[in-house]
């Protein structure tokens, strides 16, 4: 396993499913993580589940937030070797494009990409400081590669991480700091709860061809 003591380890969205599984993977290698969490019940459970995790209330997708959590990590730790971009939501049910209004699409970009430039513009001087080897990533998800019907616009989202992602890692790439994405499968979490989505029948179901 890859031993990370002595990291410094920020994950947005760090409360719940794939953001609370990323923080307990880094703190059980030796990480001291810094979690982003806007909702104060997931925080709470976050600041209570052991190991080296500081827990930082507040909302990816707002700069307030944002510029008051790069300047809580300069101050304790002077820099920050690694950063997860995991805040992601499909915000709607699904909803034929056209009967999308402004303000939802305006929702969903805040939610799935807006904060990722925020945060990663925020905290790329800590990230420099590390002084080289350090690491960006960013969730996306697998719906930005094969497309979703009624999530067009979360889609379309998911894939501009991707570009994104691209771009920045050339950019940044000169300078030792590494840029890369992820995007899962659907995933069993309380925001897409397949248990109870999947039909009875249906669960480990294997085909035979």
């Amino acid at each position: 396993m890859i031993d990370f003591s002595d990291k410094v380890v920020l994950v947005t969205g760090g409360g719940a499913g794939i953001g609370r599984a990323t923080v307990s993977m880094f703190a059980e290698q030796g990480a001291t993580v810094v979690a982003l969490e806007i909702d104060e019940g997931r925080a709470e459970e976050l600041r209570t589940a052991g190991g080296d995790v500081q827990v930082v209330r507040g909302d990816a997708s707002d700069a307030a937030d944002v510029s008051a959590l790069a300047t809580t990590i300069g101050d304790r730790f002077g820099r920050l070797d690694a950063l997860v971009n995991n805040v992601g939501h499909f915000v709607t049910r699904p909803t034929p494009f056209e009967e999308l209004t402004d303000d939802q699409i305006d929702d969903i970009y805040r939610v799935n990409l807006k904060h990722i430039f925020a945060v990663t513009r925020a905290v790329l001087p800590l990230l420099r400081a590390a002084g080289g080897g350090a690491s960006i990533t960013n969730i996306s998800a697998i719906e930005g590669f094969r497309g979703i019907p009624q999530f067009a616009v979360y889609g379309a989202f998911k894939a501009a991480v991707t570009g994104f992602t691209m771009s920045l890692a050339l950019e940044l790439g000169p300078e030792g700091i590494r840029v890369n994405v992820v995007a899962p499968e659907t995933t069993d979490s309380a925001q897409v709860p397949l248990d109870r989505m999947i039909h009875a029948s249906q669960r480990h179901h294997i085909p035979r061809w």
